[in-house]
């Protein structure tokens, strides 16, 4: 304990010898100094203020005026997501467009991708040039890990469904590796969807599709967590386990998949995996169909008429035991319930799935 405190001391001292040092530069008109410390009033708090953001907004602006890439990136972003200043998309779209074209900065370069993926700050939508923005960021050295991955994913997905390119499953599949080289989570669950389809050339192995949802679900993916809960499941690529199958399909439910949610009522509803449970069925069907399921409708609609009215009354109001966030999931490209409408003459142990892919109108 006394060392410790004796370490933090010296690091506090040694972090307050590197502030002043960066701060007179920073005063003496040093671009870098002055990015630097625009970083630092954003990254080394647990919760950033307002004023925290306005003081890095002027840092940043100091070094984009001198001509730093970086800085005139994050300066974009500032305006785009109104970050210490008010949202100025045309503001954005000049500093995007300074950062990548003059500079070359490759976040930027992807960031110019997205506004003409969208159409918004100002430019049309046009995949032709999204898809060579992302080219651009994809093959460019001065990208950080996460944007250049981001990029690749994108590609990939560009020329999954022939947007702004003409369709190509082994194009998208080479992209689809770069990416998940870079950790991109999006692209581990395309791999695993490729290997489990037979996409792109590959033959089909649930093993290694095993292997790539796992790394997805670990990285936070809902996606990826979502087949990965269906594999153990089924036991496709793996022995099947009903436990670690709600384990996952609860962390993607947290995620604000609507499916995972609607999956978990039913495995509650069947006693898989957990205890029975109709009331913790009813919550988790509610909640999915607020996230706008709707299939789930058909599941309550049977529980409720095992419940007696006042209990069949509960709403996601009821649900705050549960720590999860309470947010509208987003959809998943090609995912297709095969259930058909009308009450079930049983209720089926799980709805009926299909692989769930990580890119449709989410931000890539």
């Amino acid at each position: 304990m006394i060392k410790s405190f004796f370490l933090k001391k010296a690091f506090d001292k040694k972090e307050d010898v590197v502030s002043s040092t960066l701060k007179k530069q920073a005063l003496q008109g040093n671009a870098q100094a002055q990015y630097a410390l625009g970083k630092k009033c954003i990254t080394v708090k647990d919760e950033i203020s307002d004023y925290d953001r306005s003081i890095a907004l002027d840092w940043f602006q100091k070094a984009a005026e001198s001509g730093h890439g970086a800085a005139q990136h994050e300066l974009a972003l500032a305006y785009q997501h109104g970050l210490g200043t008010p949202h100025n998309p045309v503001r954005a779209l000049q500093w995007f467009t300074e950062s990548a074209t003059t500079h070359d900065y490759g976040d930027a370069q992807y960031q110019l991708g997205t506004l003409y993926y969208y159409g918004i700050c100002g430019v049309p939508q046009d995949y032709a040039m999204t898809y060579q923005w992302f080219l651009k960021a994809s093959n460019n050295l001065n990208s950080t890990s996460s944007s250049l991955g981001a990029a690749q994913n994108s590609l990939g997905f560009l020329y999954q469904r022939g947007w702004g390119v003409e369709q190509d499953y082994h194009q998208a599949l080479q992209w689809f590796i770069k990416a998940a080289s870079n950790n991109n989570s999006n692209a581990q669950n395309q791999l695993g969807v490729y290997h489990k389809k037979g996409l792109g050339g590959l033959q089909r192995d649930h093993r290694l599709a095993f292997e790539w949802y796992s790394k997805s679900a670990k990285n936070g993916n809902s996606s990826g967590q979502c087949n990965l809960a269906w594999m153990y499941y089924d036991g496709n690529g793996t022995k099947q386990d009903y436990v670690k199958s709600i384990k996952w399909f609860l962390m993607a439910a947290d995620n604000h998949s609507h499916d995972a949610q609607l999956q978990v009522g039913v495995m509650y509803l069947n006693g898989l995996g957990v205890k029975p449970d109709n009331m913790m069925a009813l919550n988790y069907l509610t909640l999915a169909i607020e996230n706008g399921n709707q299939h789930a409708q058909e599941y309550k609609d049977y529980l409720s008429g095992l419940l007696d009215n006042e209990k069949v009354e509960t709403s996601a109001a009821d649900f705050n035991n549960i720590t999860m966030t309470h947010k509208k999931s987003m959809s998943m490209d090609n995912t297709i319930h095969l259930y058909t409408n009308g009450a079930p003459s049983r209720i089926p142990k799980h709805h009926s799935h299909h692989v769930y892919t990580s890119n449709k109108t989410r931000q890539f």
